[in-house]
C-alpha cells in the first residue's frame, strides 16, 4: 500500500514540482544531491 501512495505522490510531484518538493526529494535522495 505504501508504494501505492508514494508512486502516486512522485508522479504528482513530477506533474508540478515545487520547492517544497524539492526539499523533500532531496532529503529523501541526499546522494542525488551529492552526484550532481
Amino acid at each position: 500500500m505504501e508504494t501505492y501512495w508514494e508512486r502516486r505522490r512522485n508522479e504528482e510531484s513530477e506533474k508540478r514540482p515545487t520547492k517544497k518538493n524539492s526539499q523533500k526529494e532531496n532529503k529523501k535522495h541526499p546522494y542525488k544531491k551529492v552526484r550532481k
